[in-house]
């Protein structure tokens, strides 16, 4: 029995009376929901009534021979707005509640109560149902009505789509689910992996189901020291669970007979063989060597999820196709935002042992939860950014867009070479201005060589009377030792000639700290603000824009053909009411950035909304502070406060505040 229904009863018992107003705030549900309970528990004394309570009497009350005839046991509304419970022994309640806890029949679950509660449960009961069950019935299942249970019916159907399921409606017979078999397992994976599947008969909500398959798989990997992580040995119990309560059904995944030759002759096999030779002791049920195939594709779909030059080369087998497949993502990195991993061997390592079981999961849509993505989102927006670029070739290679838990990880991997390429502290050029000639010009850079040699990589100097002359353009830092008579575009420190111990930590510690990205503003053009855009949708938002650059900036030709070639990738949406289009590869002049506020959502990917489009173009020549434009840029669109007070200001200084905060 439900907690919430049994507490309505005890309640009742306890209180002899009470008003719907006080039993909602003690069970704390609405008014209109303690009805529903109400109408429930009516039901349940009823059936158990006419069984005589446990076989043994009735629940009625005994009256007197020859007394008036009492009414079965039921809650009544009093004329003054009052519960009570009627007709009813007390001795039977308590014998009624004694067994509520080991009750598992469907009319003693909980029921849903609220809106995502009955889509599970709705998704849940369709996907195990094999015939057909109306409307009307699933009304009286859940105590809704008809009307309800249409509307959640909707959202089941755009759920469902997602595996390719299909709600299909028969006059007279109701609806029923239909599509593939393994589609229909990874779905109900997917409910089970929710925390919202509701409980039945044939779902994963028992714990002791689940405790003992865990016990099989730990058992198996541990015979054949085959490590699984955690993340997958939860989704490779939930896949089990659900196979052996379809099998139970008649149902059964079928596989090629040429992809079975391939997958029996792998080390995953064996290890799911034993898997699988376990459960069967189990349960009872026999799993056919498809169902084993099955199991060992999760076990070669395991995720890795820490990157470390010292882990096992032969712990996975990199293919040819694998290895170009990284190629060419970190190819695409180096295209779009001009950072060079190509050389980058560890880099590429670790995500091509990232890909090998990425790979599996892909072809058959296999779902990863990753617990660690918001942080990685906030605390590495420009490795997001990067992997989000990535995924678009792991699109095209496997034919299937990848979840944002996937992308997480690919973003780790980008993090951990960017932290590599930090390194230690990064090397500065400087200018150092003197007042007098040559020779105490070259004693003053053989002092800083000498004393900041490892923070330093070019070094020039000058005369206070030369610094005009002077391209500053990659000069990180301005040492002077006299005061300089206008401001310089590039940090400036003033010091003495000797270097005292207070000069020696001054420059230390500018040298050590990476200076504050310089002119980041620039990339940002009043001219390609654009606080109205009116489009009804994504091809007349980028259509639009494109067309409204091309007015002011200069572009080539195909400067909307090379945006949309890169949309049709994979959508530039990073879900936060944000986009990020660009061409597909460097195409203009100079770096910029076009931003657009329309003045409705459009939908950019499916469930994802878009108001604000950055469109980024980025030079074709080499530039210097392109990472600290990405690494603004990034925090900027993943920040939901900044995007959503950029959507209601509408206004470009603001966007400018906000990109320099």
């Amino acid at each position: 029995m439900d907690a919430k229904l049994a507490k309505l009863i005890e309640i009742l018992r306890d209180e002899g009376q009470i008003s719907p107003a006080e039993l909602a705030r003690r069970l704390d549900v609405s008014v209109r929901t303690v009805r529903t309970y109400v109408s429930r528990a009516n039901d349940l004394l009823a059936r158990t009534d006419a069984q005589g309570g446990d076989g043994a009497r009735p629940m009625v009350a005994s009256r007197p021979e020859g007394g008036p005839s009492s009414s079965r046991g039921r809650i009544e509304m009093r004329s003054s707005s009052v519960y009570r419970l009627e007709g009813v022994d007390p001795s039977r309640i308590d014998e009624l509640l004694g067994r509520s806890g080991s009750e598992g029949s469907h009319a003693g679950e909980a029921v849903p109560t609220t809106s995502e509660q009955r889509v599970a449960y709705l998704m849940n009961d369709l996907l195990y149902r094999t015939g057909w069950i109306t409307i009307d019935d699933l009304a009286q299942i859940l105590y809704v009505s008809r009307v309800t249970v249409s509307d959640e019916l909707k959202e089941v159907e755009r759920r469902l789509a997602r595996f390719d399921l299909v709600l299909e409606r028969r006059p007279r017979y109701g609806i029923r689910v239909t599509g593939p078999e393994l589609k229909r397992r990874l779905c109900l994976a997917a409910v089970a992996a929710s925390g919202h599947s509701a409980a039945s008969d044939a779902s994963l909500a028992s714990s002791e189901v689940v405790t003992v398959i865990d016990e099989c798989v730990r058992e198996a990997t541990r015979r054949n020291n085959f490590q699984v992580n955690a993340l997958a040995h939860q989704n490779l119990i939930v896949h089990i669970a659900v196979a052996v309560a379809r099998i139970r059904e008649g149902c059964y995944v079928p596989m090629p007979e040429e992809q079975l030759d391939r997958i029996r002759s792998t080390h995953e096999f064996s290890v799911a063989r034993d898997v699988a030779a376990l459960v069967e002791a189990r349960f009872g049920v026999a799993l056919p060597e498809e169902e084993v195939a099955y199991i060992a594709i999760h076990l070669a779909g395991r995720q890795r999820l820490y990157f470390s030059a010292d882990a096992p080369e032969n712990d996975l087998v990199i293919s040819d196709e694998v290895w170009d497949v990284v190629a060419r993502m970190i190819e695409h990195v180096w295209t779009v935002f001009r950072f060079d991993f190509r050389d980058d061997l560890e880099l590429r390592m670790n995500l091509a042992q990232h890909v090998t079981p990425l790979a599996v999961r892909l072809r058959f849509h296999m779902r990863m939860d990753n617990p660690l993505l918001s942080d990685i989102k906030n605390r590495y927006p420009l490795a997001w950014t990067m992997a989000v670029e990535a995924s678009a070739v792991l699109a095209d290679a496997y034919d299937a867009r990848l979840s944002d838990e996937e992308i997480g990880y690919v973003a780790l991997a980008f993090e951990l070479a960017l932290e590599r390429q930090k390194g230690g502290p990064s090397r500065k050029n400087i200018l150092i201005v003197c007042a007098s000639g040559a020779g105490s010009a070259r004693l003053l850079e053989n002092r800083y060589r000498r004393e900041f040699g490892a923070y330093l990589d070019r070094i020039e100097t000058c005369d206070v009377g030369g610094v005009d002359a002077v391209d500053l353009t990659d000069i990180d830092y301005v040492f002077t030792t006299v005061p300089l008579a206008h401001p310089l575009p590039v940090p400036v420190r003033e010091v003495g000639f000797f270097l005292d111990e207070g000069d020696l930590h001054l420059v230390r510690e500018a040298l050590e700290v990476s200076p504050r990205p310089q002119g980041v503003e620039s990339y940002f053009d009043e001219r390609l603000f654009f606080s109205h855009l009116v489009a009804q949708d994504k091809k007349e938002a980028i259509d639009r824009l494109c067309a409204l650059v091309a007015e002011r900036r200069e572009v080539p030709e195909g400067f909307a053909r090379l945006v949309w070639e890169r949309e049709d990738a994979a959508p530039t949406a990073f879900g936060n009411n944000v986009s990020m289009p660009h061409p597909a590869r460097p195409c203009t002049p100079d770096t910029f950035v076009a931003v657009a506020i329309l003045d409705s959502p459009v939908l950019w990917a499916p469930e994802v909304w878009v108001q604000a489009i950055f469109l980024v173009s980025i030079s074709t020549s080499a530039e210097k502070n392109l990472q600290g434009f990405y690494d603004r840029i990034s925090r900027l669109l993943l920040s939901k406060e900044d995007i959503q007070t950029l959507i209601s200001q509408r206004d470009f200084t603001t966007l400018l505040e906000l990109v320099n905060r």
